[in-house]
């Protein structure tokens, strides 16, 4: 049996972190999906790779651009974005059907420019909605402060909603109270499906920096450890809950269990195993997305068993350790997601910036006899 058959058994569901036209043209999706796959996400910066360097999309824009020749370049990216959603969505509609809507989504973030702007994200989100119109949709929002408000409006309104850029305990907490406000408004919350994802790779990289800066044996002695324990005890608190007396009493309703998705987390740390995160995040009501190079690496060399039921003693001891000497990890995480949202916007232009010059190249090499 393939590792994605046996982390499903886990309670685990496997989603790959990219869904390019690369990889929708010539059935790799199709296969991976026959093979147990079970969700994709959008990859921005290796969409834009393939964009920019492959012809994938070189009709696509050449029709494009002869139709409307002063169109802008966030709305050509938009139209290849919702093409190739619809197109992914269709391909993994059989997993939404079989599973009743547990599985089976793509997940597309709208614009970081509204990472700030509750109503700009309503806008955008219902826009991808209506424009996608698939019901394996699912729309990424940032859990920022002015995020949770439209997490809970779209869930209210029936939109999936994936609650990306988590980086710590209070903020899964906060999107939890945001899933749980939204269905409640919801009519018919079964309809409704919603993740939350924690960074994982990017949190230890916040923290080692800070770990290195001090050199004791103390504070090199965390390195590596601080992301799983904070995953893990965002996963307690995920336990406690689904078992708290607000959601069991939306949970009769028909609501869904928001289950924690680890986003590609690949450990990159010198002498750890790139599986070392994956391996460690293991456990009932989550899912784990991978690039199809670790999705590659894991059916061949990785361990599974159910890693989130270990005991919570030595999480707890690594951030008692943490605060003692003097590292806060709050206000760390506040600056992380800041960080992340600005390289968000950073790629965002840079792949507007290439679309426009991937058009001249495409219109050039078109116009040559």
């Amino acid at each position: 049996m393939s590792n994605i058959l046996v982390l499903f058994e886990h309670g685990q569901s496997l989603w790959l972190a990219y869904a390019g036209r690369d990889l929708l043209v010539n059935d790799s999706l199709k296969q991976l999906v026959t093979g147990g796959l079970r969700g994709a996400t959008h990859n921005s910066t290796r969409w834009g790779d393939t964009i920019n360097n492959t012809h994938h999309y070189d009709d696509t824009l050449r029709d494009l651009v002869q139709a409307d020749h002063g169109i802008e370049e966030a709305k050509l990216y938009q139209w290849l974005l919702i093409q190739d959603t619809q197109i992914a969505a269709d391909i993994l509609h059989p997993v939404y059907e079989s599973s009743q809507g547990e599985d089976g989504y793509v997940s597309i973030d709208v614009s970081p420019q509204f990472a700030y702007d509750t109503q700009g994200t309503l806008e955008a989100a219902r826009h991808l909605w209506k424009e996608i119109n698939r019901p394996n949709l699912m729309i990424g929002v940032p859990g920022t402060q002015e995020g949770f408000p439209a997490i809970e409006r779209l869930l209210a309104e029936g939109i999936n909603v994936n609650v990306t850029l988590l980086c710590s305990v209070s903020g899964y907490e906060a999107a939890a109270a945001a899933y749980a406000r939204g269905v409640a408004m919801n009519p018919n919350p079964e309809k409704v499906a919603s993740v939350a994802s924690f960074l994982i790779s990017a949190v230890d990289s916040k923290i080692g920096a800070q770990l290195e800066r001090r050199g004791t044996p103390e504070a090199l002695s965390l390195k590596g450890k601080i992301a799983l324990a904070n995953a893990r005890l965002s996963y307690q608190g995920f336990r406690k809950f689904i078992k708290s007396d607000f959601f069991l009493e939306q949970q009769q309703r028909g609501a869904r269990v928001q289950r924690l998705l680890w986003p590609n987390p690949r450990m990159e740390l010198p002498g750890y195993s790139d599986l070392g995160y994956v391996e460690g995040l293991i456990g009932q009501d989550t899912v784990v997305s991978m690039s199809p190079e670790m999705l590659d690496a894991f059916e061949h060399q990785g361990e599974i068993r159910t890693t989130l039921e270990d005991p919570l003693g030595e999480a707890e001891r690594d951030f008692k350790d943490l605060e003692a000497i003097g590292v806060g990890f709050e206000r760390l995480m506040e600056e992380l997601q800041k960080e992340r949202i600005e390289a968000h916007l950073r790629a965002y232009e840079q792949l507007l910036s290439a679309l426009k010059e991937k058009c001249q190249a495409v219109m050039k090499g078109y116009a040559t006899p």
